[in-house]
């Protein structure tokens, strides 16, 4: 992760790269079929078994395309003709250039509202936290802003690494990465809060460190009553570290999250609930080139997780959210063509 201080500007390597920060920040939307029965991303055997399960009449089904109240020959085939992946559409322009690490929750209102790194200039002479928001479901965003700080009026690195969260008073809570200048011999997690999703005010302590080294790329989600804490293990290629609380502030650290089957998936990224399940749209380890790729899994209990789809590329850090015409994801793409 690039990270600079308010006293000294350093270019740290952040896959793979020093100095100029190119990234786009792209995004791409999983349009919703409803031939996808069971919602796994794409029309196949599954949807063509409870289709047949359901044949004959059918009052609010999910096989009745058509809702005639009947599944029969033009369900299967408006079915067959939908076979295979979902389409994924891309998105260009919506993206933001030089901007990466990216987070997208919904606001009191339930318009998107995103949060990333932004580096205007392209190196990291500037940089900072930025937002925009939506009321149109992603398809068109509101100014770039900058985000303000109430109260840093002390020695410590840039704040980097957002990760936003709604609370029940309709007020935010935003979790980032920052190193106290003075005090701290490694990054670590600290939070704001903000009325308004612009100013935010520094919140007293750490929410999260570790002893031997520093703790980057905060993620956290409120599901099924608690606050679920994720973060790329230093050193680890895979997996994350975990940690829980009930009041968002103070976090007993569990034991990491594996997930079975797989040494590539990183969750350097964020979570999202979607159909009352959660998702992590998370980061794969590269074994070729700077960055790997990207990947989706899913669980019921944000312990035990299941990997539905990977895109493999020089793309990394993706965040996603539930809207009206699928999921929006949006992905920091290494060194695009696109300006």
């Amino acid at each position: 992760m690039l990270f600079v201080t308010t006293i000294i500007i350093s270019t740290l390597t952040f896959a793979g790269q020093t100095g100029p920060w190119d990234n786009d920040l792209e995004a791409s939307l999983f349009i919703d079929s409803p031939t996808d029965i069971d919602e796994n991303g794409a029309t196949d055997v599954a949807d063509l078994l409870e289709l047949i399960k359901q044949w004959g009449s059918c009052t609010n089904c999910s096989g009745d395309f058509d809702n005639n109240d009947f599944v029969n020959v033009s369900d299967l085939l408006q079915l067959i003709d939908a076979w295979g992946e979902n389409e994924i559409q891309t998105l260009p322009s919506i993206t933001v250039s030089n901007a990466g690490v990216p987070c997208i929750t919904r606001g009191p209102s339930g318009e998107l509202v995103q949060m990333f790194q932004w580096f205007p200039n392209g190196d990291v002479s500037v940089q900072f936290i930025a937002r925009r928001t939506s009321f149109d479901e992603g398809g068109t965003w509101g100014e770039i802003q900058s985000i303000q700080w109430a109260n840093d009026n002390f020695p410590h690195s840039t704040p980097a690494d957002p990760s936003l969260v709604l609370l029940e008073d309709g007020t935010w809570r935003l979790y980032f990465t920052s190193h106290l200048i003075d005090e701290d011999k490694f990054p670590a997690t600290f939070s704001a809060t903000s009325t308004d999703g612009l100013l935010f005010e520094w919140e007293s302590g750490k929410r999260m460190d570790l002893v031997t080294s520093g703790l980057l790329d905060p993620s956290i989600i409120f599901f099924n009553g608690e606050y679920h804490f994720f973060a790329p293990r230093p050193g680890i290629s895979h997996g994350s570290i975990y940690a829980t609380s009930t009041d968002g502030i103070t976090f007993t650290q569990q034991s990491d999250i594996v997930v079975k089957g797989h040494t590539d998936t990183k969750f350097l990224g964020n979570p999202s609930i979607i159909d009352d399940q959660l998702h992590f749209f998370g980061t794969l380890e590269p074994t070729d080139g700077d960055w790997g790729g990207v990947f989706i899994a899913t669980s019921d209990n944000a312990v035990d997780w299941t990997v539905t789809w990977t895109n493999y590329g020089e793309i990394a850090d993706p965040a996603g959210i539930q809207t009206s015409d699928g999921i929006l994801m949006f992905v920091t793409a290494l060194y695009s063509a696109e300006p």
